[in-house]
């Protein structure tokens, strides 16, 4: 919440978040915190074009960014492995459509076959709900490490109920 204010603060506009900088602040800051899992593990933001969101679609997608990339760095590479451990977050515009892509990848152990929504993490519940108020698309690849692919547009604040 703390970066989501940052951001806000020092952008010409007080109702848009810049996607790239705010995750590469965020991402950076789970490296911190998690430093000793971080040790040679490469951690890299890609948003190709810039993507401005409002609060409303920033905020749950920081939420989900930050759980995927920590679960990663905490499980992914818990075996020493002969690649070096990567950890991958992209947003991108899908083409000719309103909708964006939210990618984050690790080429670790990979994640087991579950269902994320019933599964016993409780941050991958927090992920499956995050997924379902976003009204967006998840997909779960596990070839080769774990890809989280999650299909969302941008939320539109209901103002059809008074402010308290």
């Amino acid at each position: 919440m703390a970066l989501i204010h940052q951001n806000l603060y020092q952008s010409d506009s007080l109702a848009r978040i810049d996607m790239r900088r705010y995750l590469e602040q965020l991402t950076e800051a789970i490296g911190h915190t998690f430093r000793h899992e971080a040790t040679g593990v490469l951690l890299t933001v890609r948003v190709p074009q810039p993507v401005l969101l409002n609060t409303h679609t920033a905020v749950p997608l920081g939420l989900v960014v930050n759980e995927l990339v920590t679960n990663a760095l905490k499980y992914a590479f818990a075996e020493a492995g002969a690649v070096r451990p990567c950890i991958s977050v992209e947003v991108h515009r899908a083409p000719d459509s309103s909708r964006l892509e939210l990618r984050v990848a690790d080429n670790g152990i990979g994640l087991p076959e579950l269902d994320v929504a019933q599964a016993h993490s409780l941050g991958l519940q927090l992920v499956a709900g995050l997924v379902q108020q976003m009204e967006a698309t998840l997909h779960i690849e596990r070839q080769g490490g774990t890809q989280f692919r999650i299909w969302f547009q941008e939320q539109v604040p209901d103002t059809s109920s008074p402010a308290l």
